[in-house]
């Protein structure tokens, strides 16, 4: 039922695992301007959920998603991306991995699928983040709190966005790349 993973599909999950940190990296210091922790998810949600909808779409095994997770919650530690510095990334990481494989798993790895996995990833993001926050005592849990459901509603519609640009770019030019044919299987 489960395949293992090849070297290359491997490498190519974790590429896009460390792909996905530095977007986030990039626009980090939104949250950090405006005081509230998932605020630059109002900018890359479409970006991160496309390339990571496009990086499920090549390695469709399950553990793709925690793989990928796994790296980006790795390398986020100790910047402001995915929040205050710390471990607590590491594990809440995994735990948004899992969630999105098992969705996708439920969904047979068809890509109406895609759109369902990583948008309840992402918006259960905010909460399990808050949850942390509060739980970790980090700063910044009030100002999460009172934006919460507006940053849900919004990475709810730009992870469908960017799911749906992902599918999108994977059917009409990713997929016919010979390199992702060779990773695909």
């Amino acid at each position: 039922m489960l395949k293992r993973f090849t070297t290359k599909q491997l490498v190519f999950v974790a590429l896009v695992g460390a792909a996905l940190f530095v977007i986030d990296l990039l626009v980090s210091g939104i949250s950090a301007a405006t005081g509230v922790a998932g605020a630059g998810g109002l900018i890359n949600a479409i970006f991160f959920v496309g390339l990571a909808t496009i990086g499920g779409l090549v390695v469709k095994k399950f553990g793709s998603y925690t793989i990928m997770a796994f790296i980006y919650g790795v390398l986020a530690v100790p910047t402001l991306a995915f929040g205050p510095p710390g471990v607590h990334k590491i594990f809440l990481a995994i735990l948004l991995g899992l969630i999105a494989d098992t969705v996708i798993l439920l969904f047979r790895y068809r890509q109406i699928g895609y759109y369902f996995s990583l948008t309840i990833a992402n918006v259960l993001g905010l909460p399990v983040m808050l949850f942390a926050f509060v739980y970790l005592g980090l700063p910044g849990a009030d100002a999460l709190r009172q934006a919460l459901w507006f940053l849900m509603g919004v990475y709810a519609v730009e992870s469908v966005i960017g799911a749906w640009l992902g599918i999108l770019l994977y059917n009409k030019k990713i997929s016919k790349m010979g390199i992702v044919q060779q990773i695909s299987d």
